[in-house]
């Protein structure tokens, strides 16, 4: 699954250079202040089905259609909202022109419900291969209308049309993601199970969403649309990498802690899957920052210099979300909400307390600063429950901190030579690269002489247990 979702994410890197070119920070600003208000009805739209249906053990015929029809329900019932409401919100937001955005992407909003149907139950079934490439296939031909209707207008009306293309191409093309065409069918009464179950998920979103809302709604009103747009592009080409990755792991996991979790395997595998995604967190977040830092300003242009500035400090806290992705998935598939929402109350006081900040000093390092230390919050909290709880033993405890020691140090190797440095964004990358080659090297040896058994064995579980456990290849 990480293979096409990493295809996925460098065509959207392309796209957004390409679009970045072509419109202003103002302009992306206004689509930042669209995504704002569809991303938080389109939680509602949600419901939280894909979580519901990608872990349940049994799926009938009648059951899916009876929650394609709630689906098709709430989903035409928030498309009009979401229409209704454009004008409002971008008066709200003080920015006008996210209106008509807005009322494009609200037809988006209307298929949400329906295709996330559609991909947990690809995922329940594991056609992350099916998926991946019809979602890929529809995401480049939205992105190859979006470029041409930039180039010919100019206009950030045709930024939403990928994203309208995927909510609307994978319910319609139901047949290739799940194997068989998904129909509305008789409400039942069995099936609301699955809605109840996807109502705590929405809740577990809506949490961290609106948090992230908030903190953007401070940039919008303190700094204005040209600071927002900023944000927006510097978490495009910085943390939005590794968010996918984040996703993709999730997909695979979520099934594995869901109804199907085995007691005697599945908390060795869980204690592997949390030590492999410490590693990759923590290595790949100041890398990817590296990279967004020197690239930024050349593919972009000298204005954006500001999203190049902040993207450092956004890739490594999405560095930090990628680590505590196996424990969060399982908290959430084992339906332990009280606690994980728990947790949430405090990363929301650390958003307003961010937001209260950033309007006081008006400096959009304070928005980026607020998601690290949301991000690197959550992991700890997270990974001290799993040890209290005996999910994971103490040996996790003890990867992680040699895995953060790493990630610090390439980090604080890349910004040292930024200050002695002329030559600053090119000479820190290169000190970045050459010292994540090193950890690499250092953690493979650390494995095969048996130093340090659970990252050798974590390798081990990547490589082969999807094969083992779900009759198929890994994918």
């Amino acid at each position: 699954m990480i293979g096409p979702q990493a295809l996925i994410q460098v065509i959207q890197l392309g796209y957004a250079a390409v679009a970045s070119r072509l419109l202003s920070p103002s302009d992306f600003g206004s689509y930042a202040t669209a995504l704002a208000a569809v991303g938080l009805l389109g939680l509602f739209a949600n419901v939280g089905l894909d979580a519901a249906m990608s872990r349940s053990a049994e799926q009938s015929a009648a059951e899916t259609r009876s929650v394609a029809t709630f689906a098709v329900i709430v989903g035409g019932f928030l498309g009009v909202v979401t229409f209704a409401l454009a004008q409002p919100w971008a008066t709200l937001w003080g920015d006008s022109s996210a209106a008509g955005i807005i009322r494009v992407m609200a037809l988006g909003v209307a298929l949400v419900p329906l295709s996330a149907v559609v991909s947990g139950i690809s995922r329940n079934r594991g056609r992350f291969r099916q998926l991946a490439i019809l979602t890929a296939t529809l995401l480049i031909a939205g992105m190859v209308v979006s470029v041409f209707g930039l180039w010919l207008w100019g206009s950030p009306l045709f930024l939403p049309v990928p994203g309208v293309a995927v909510q609307c191409g994978v319910p319609l093309l139901s047949s290739i993601a799940i194997g068989d065409w998904l129909l509305p069918g008789r409400l039942k009464r069995s099936s609301l199970h699955h809605v109840k179950f996807g109502g705590k998920a929405l809740a577990t979103n809506l949490f961290e969403y609106s948090g992230w809302m908030v903190l953007q709604f401070a940039v919008s009103r303190g700094l204005g649309a040209a600071s927002l747009g900023q944000l927006n592009r510097a978490y495009v080409f910085s943390a939005a990498p590794l968010q996918g990755i984040n996703s993709s792991l999730a997909m695979v996991l979520y099934p594995e802690f869901g109804e199907r979790f085995d007691p005697d395997r599945g908390p060795a595998k869980l204690q592997r899957a949390a030590v492999l995604s410490s590693w990759l967190g923590c290595i790949l977040g100041p890398l990817v920052g590296a990279a967004a830092f020197l690239l930024i300003p050349v593919v972009l242009g000298a204005e954006w210099q500001e999203a190049a500035t902040i993207s450092v400090v956004l890739a490594v806290a999405a560095g930090a979300a990628v680590s505590a992705t196996p424990l969060t998935s399982y908290m959430q598939a084992s339906n332990q909400f009280r606690t994980y929402w728990r947790i949430q109350a405090w990363t929301s006081r650390i958003y307003v307390c961010g937001a209260a900040y950033l309007l006081v000093a008006g400096n959009l390092m304070a928005a980026a600063m607020t998601f690290f230390a949301v991000n690197v919050a959550r992991w700890l909290i997270v990974a001290a429950v799993a040890v209290r709880r005996k999910t994971v033993t103490m040996a996790y405890l003890k990867e992680i901190a040699v895995a953060a020691m790493v990630g610090s140090a390439i980090l604080s190797s890349g910004l040292g030579i930024h200050w002695l440095s002329a030559d600053s964004q090119a000479a820190a990358t290169i000190s970045l690269c050459v010292t994540a080659v090193l950890a690499a090297i250092v953690w493979l040896l650390r494995g095969v002489t048996s130093i340090s058994p659970l990252v050798r064995d974590a390798l081990f579980v990547v490589s082969t247990d999807s094969a083992d456990d779900n009759g198929m290849p890994s994918q």
